[in-house]
């Protein structure tokens, strides 16, 4: 039985086993964070205080990270706007990675976009090979077409075999492992990482 999404306990007469899960519910994801209950209904004087400081910048990121680019609106719905249901799907179904996977592929260098065009349509809808700028771009714009608030990030990747490799545990970054994705807000917890790209989700 499930266990806010996070812990699954089986009981039985074989006792304890490896066991393979496929999620079918419509709940969240469970790589996703739920918020504790505190949240919506908080219980002391500094869940209180949280509570209303949180529901002020989440009004503000509603206001300011759920807008797409109304030129992109028709590339956006027509590709990921196939068969969503707001009601029953959760983000993942929004942004969906396998229709990214069906539709573009992963490339280091990116095709310039002409004077005239879109980065995000062209990389969507002619070049269809693009870099993780691209994959999380296209990411923020498919999550706002949903109104589910959303917001580009970049930085480094720091692979584990990189810190394992090493004899002290330390790594080099250079701008090879530079890296983009897409951030999405979850009221009540803040702002954790979606990545679309292959082969860093």
């Amino acid at each position: 039985h499930e266990r806010r999404d996070a812990l699954l306990k089986g009981r039985g007469l074989f006792g304890t086993r490896n066991y393979m899960v496929t999620e079918v519910s419509g709940t969240r994801p469970s790589e996703l964070m739920v918020a504790e209950s505190w949240v919506s209904s908080p219980q002391t004087e500094e869940q209180t205080a949280y509570a209303e400081a949180e529901s002020v910048y989440r009004s503000f990121v509603y206001d300011a990270y759920t807008a797409a680019d109304e030129k992109l609106l028709p590339v956006l719905n027509r590709l990921f706007g196939q068969d969503y249901d707001d009601e029953k799907d959760g983000v993942y179904s929004a942004l969906i990675r396998e229709v990214l996977k069906a539709q573009v592929r992963y490339s280091e260098t990116a095709e310039a976009a002409p004077d005239n065009a879109d980065p995000i349509a062209y990389f969507l809808t002619n070049s269809r090979k693009g870099n993780a700028v691209l994959y999380a771009s296209a990411t923020v714009q498919a999550l706002r077409a949903h109104g589910i608030p959303a917001r580009y990030a970049e930085g480094y990747y720091l692979p584990i075999v990189k810190t394992q490799s090493s004899a002290d545990g330390t790594a080099a970054l250079t701008g090879q492992d530079a890296h983009a994705w897409a951030e999405v807000y979850f009221d009540g917890i803040g702002w954790p990482p979606v990545d679309a790209t292959p082969g860093y989700y």
